[in-house]
C-alpha cells in the first residue's frame, strides 16, 4: 500500500531533462493544492456568516480541487506543458475569484498574485509566458480596484473575514514553502551535478592531455620512424658492401629507437642456417665475433626464416621456442622480421628489448619497412659483386691470353700461362704435362722441366 501510494505521488519519468524537472516542479504544486482546496473550503464555510458565503468558498473550493485532480491526471499522462498553462490560469482565476468575492484588493489573498507570476516563470520558462501572466494579474488587480470603487466588492471591514485572513496566508505559505523546497532540491540536485559534471570534466580534461601527450609521442615515433627510414635508404644506396650494409643498418636502428640489442642475421642456405651478420648492442660484437649461429629449426629467428612470417613477443617469458641467450639476460621482449625478396629469404633482422611489453605491432611496421629496403639493397650487392668477379675474371683471361699470344715460343706460351694460372687461383704448384708420340719401338719419351713453385709454377714436358 505504502508502495502504491509512494508511485502515485511520484512525478512521472521523462526523456527530456527539462520537461521533467518542470513535470517534479508540476507533481509537487499539483498535490499541494490538491490537498489546500480540499480542505481550505471547509474552513473558511466556519468562518462566514453569510450563507451565501459559505456556499460560494464551498463550490469554490471543490471545483478548483476537481481541477487539481483534472490537471494531476494530464501530468500522469505526460502532458508537461498543457498542464503547466492550464495550472497558471487556474491559480490565478482562483486569486482572482477570492479577491473578488472576499474583500478586493486589500484582502491578503492578492499575496496570490505573486506567487502566479513566479509559478510562470518557473513552469514556463519563456519571457513571453512570464510578460503574458504579469499583464493578466495587472488586469485583474486593475479589476477589483474598479470594482471597489463602484461599491461591487464590499470593503474587508464589513466583512468580518480577519480569520479567513489566516487560512488564506496558510494556504499561500503552503504551496510557497512546497515550492520552495522543489527549488531548494532542485539547487541541491543541480550543485551535485554541477560537482560531477566538474569532475568528470575534469578527468576527461586529464584524459585529453593524456590522449595529447599519446598522439605527441606517436606523431614524434612516426616523424622518427620516416627519418630513419630516410636514413637507412641513403644508406642502402650508398652502401655496396654486403658486411658494411648490415652492420650499418643494424647500428641506424638501434641508435634510432633506443633498443637494447639488434641483430641482423642472413641465412646459410646450404647450410640450413642462419649466421649472425651484424650485431648492434654491448653483446652484439662478442656474438659476431663468437659467430654466433642459429638452426632455422629453433628460436624466433629460426621460426621466422621457416615461415616468412614476422614474430611479435611482447612477453618473451610466454613463447614456448624462445631461445634465451647467456649474453643476454635483460631480454623481455623480442620482434622477428624477415629480410626476404618475396618468397625468397635472404636473412631475419632480430629487434630486442630490455622492456616486457616494450614492443607492439608498430615496431613490426616499422622493421619490415626497413627489412624491404635492406633486401633490396642485399640482393643488389650480391648482383654487384658477381658482376665485379666477371669483370675481373674476363679481364685476367684477356691477359693470359694476351701473353701467351706475344710468347716467342711453344715453351714460353707454355711457361707465361702456367705462370698466371697458378696465380690466378694462387695455387703453390702448377704443372703441366706433356705427352709425345711414341718412337724407336713404341718407347715413350717423358721430358720436363721444372720452373719452381708459385708464383713461377713448376711446368713439365
Amino acid at each position: 500500500m505504502y508502495n502504491r501510494i509512494k508511485g502515485l505521488l511520484t512525478p512521472p519519468v521523462l526523456v527530456d531533462s527539462n520537461q521533467m524537472l518542470t513535470a517534479t516542479l508540476l507533481n509537487t504544486a499539483v498535490i499541494t493544492m490538491l490537498l489546500v482546496t480540499f480542505l481550505v473550503p471547509f474552513l473558511i464555510s466556519l468562518q462566514v456568516d453569510s450563507n451565501r458565503d459559505r456556499v460560494i468558498s464551498l463550490i469554490l473550493g471543490w471545483a478548483m480541487a476537481a481541477a487539481m485532480a483534472g490537471l494531476w491526471y494530464l501530468l500522469r499522462r505526460g502532458r508537461v506543458v498543457l498542464v503547466s498553462y492550464l495550472f497558471s490560469l487556474t491559480f490565478w482565476f482562483v486569486v482572482t475569484a477570492v479577491t473578488f468575492f472576499f474583500g478586493g484588493i486589500r484582502n491578503t489573498s492578492t499575496v496570490g498574485f505573486a506567487l502566479v507570476i513566479i509559478l510562470a516563470i518557473m513552469l514556463l520558462r519563456q519571457r513571453k509566458d512570464a510578460i503574458f501572466f504579469t499583464t493578466l494579474v495587472l488586469v485583474a488587480l486593475v479589476a477589483a480596484y474598479l470594482a471597489e470603487l463602484q461599491g461591487m466588492i464590499a470593503p474587508l471591514p464589513q466583512r468580518g473575514v480577519e480569520s479567513i485572513d489566516l487560512i488564506i496566508y496558510v494556504s499561500v505559505f503552503a504551496l510557497t514553502g512546497s515550492l520552495l523546497h522543489f527549488a531548494v532540491r532542485n539547487l541541491n540536485d543541480a550543485l551535485q551535478r554541477a560537482r560531477v559534471s566538474e569532475q568528470a570534466a575534469a578527468q576527461a580534461n586529464q584524459q585529453l592531455q593524456q590522449l595529447n601527450v599519446d598522439l605527441e609521442n606517436r606523431v614524434a615515433a612516426r616523424t622518427q620512424a620516416i627519418v630513419t627510414s630516410a636514413e637507412i635508404s641513403r644508406t642502402v644506396s650508398t652502401i655496396l658492401d654486403k658486411d658494411q650494409l648490415v652492420t650499418a643498418v643494424a647500428q641506424e636502428i638501434r641508435d634510432a629507437f633506443n633498443y637494447y640489442q639488434v641483430h641482423f642475421y642472413l641465412l646459410n642456405e646450404t647450410a640450413n642456417i642462419l649466421e649472425l651478420a651484424a650485431g648492434a648492442g654491448h653483446a652484439g660484437v662478442e656474438l659476431v665475433n663468437r659467430r654466433h649461429k642459429v638452426p632455422v629449426e629453433k628460436g624466433l629467428v629460426g621460426h621466422t626464416a621457416r615461415t616468412n612470417q614476422p614474430v611479435l613477443a611482447a612477453d618473451v617469458s610466454q613463447v614456448e621456442f624462445w631461445l634465451p641467450n647467456p649474453l643476454l639476460p635483460d631480454t623481455q621482449s623480442e620482434v622477428t622480421v624477415p629480410v626476404a625478396l618475396g618468397n625468397k629469404v635472404l636473412g631475419v633482422l632480430d629487434i630486442q628489448q630490455n622492456i616486457r611489453y616494450g614492443l607492439n605491432q608498430n615496431d613490426v611496421d616499422l622493421l619490415l619497412s626497413i627489412s624491404g629496403q635492406v633486401a633490396v639493397a642485399l640482393e643488389n650487392a650480391r648482383l654487384l659483386a658477381e658482376a665485379r668477379a666477371q669483370a675481373e675474371q674476363e679481364v685476367l683471361i684477356n691477359q693470359i691470353s694476351q701473353q701467351i699470344q706475344n710468347a716467342a715460343t711453344m715453351e714460353q706460351a707454355i711457361q707465361v700461362a702456367v705462370r698466371e694460372v697458378g696465380r690466378a687461383v694462387n695455387a703453390p704448384q702448377t704443372r703441366v704435362r706433356l705427352v709425345t708420340a711414341p718412337h724407336n719401338g713404341g718407347e715413350q719419351a717423358d721430358n720436363g722441366r721444372d720452373n719452381g713453385r708459385h708464383p713461377q709454377p713448376e711446368a713439365a714436358a
